[in-house]
């Protein structure tokens, strides 16, 4: 089974308490991104995945900055206000939308309309999965500062960060990495 499908049924991966507009999008989309597999997005990604709860307006202004410092303006340009408008009265009316996302120092993203429907309707945080880019560098350096974990520490700090464990791919890729380290 999906774990991330399992988490959303058993109702561990929640709506924050922070997050006034939450109830507009759908959580079961995150299993697209992967979310329900940290650690090998991390190892063999070279991502880590954050969800977190944003101003809409904060979202388009971090989609125009990762569009090579485009203005709020200029990110918005091209949405088509019919579809904002559509999106708002759907959410009004308790339709849920999948949760958009972008990626940090990238012009991966997707939800400006959703965000722009957001503002329509007053609200003040939605949630968006934000992605990060890391590079091998990166990677290495986690190896090593974790390199001493077993696996249940190691579902322990995924866990902290609210992703439910790790996933056994991504536990055998970090193990094998671990040991290619410790070997070599």
């Amino acid at each position: 089974m999906d774990k991330i499908k399992k988490i959303l049924r058993e109702g561990l991966l929640r709506e924050s308490n922070d997050c006034d507009c939450c109830k507009y999008f759908d959580y079961s989309s995150l299993s697209n991104y992967g979310l329900d597999k940290p650690l090998y997005y991390l190892i063999e990604k070279w991502q880590k995945l954050e969800l977190i709860n944003i101003k809409p307006k904060q979202y388009i202004f971090n989609i125009a900055r990762n569009f090579g410092g485009l203005s709020y303006e200029d990110a918005i340009e091209h949405i088509n206000d019919d579809n904002v408008k559509k999106y708002a009265q759907a959410m009004e009316n308790g339709d849920k939308f999948p949760i958009g996302h972008y990626t940090e120092g990238g012009s991966g993203q997707e939800g400006r309309h959703r965000a722009l429907a957001a503002i329509r309707l007053g609200c003040e945080t939605i949630p968006i999965l934000k992605i990060t880019k890391l590079n091998y560098e990166d990677m290495m350096e986690f190896i090593k500062n974790h390199r001493d974990y077993d696996r249940e520490q190691m579902d322990r700090l995924f866990d902290n960060e609210a992703y439910k464990g790790v996933h056994n791919l991504g536990w055998q890729n970090f193990d094998r990495r671990r040991n290619d380290l410790n070997n070599g």
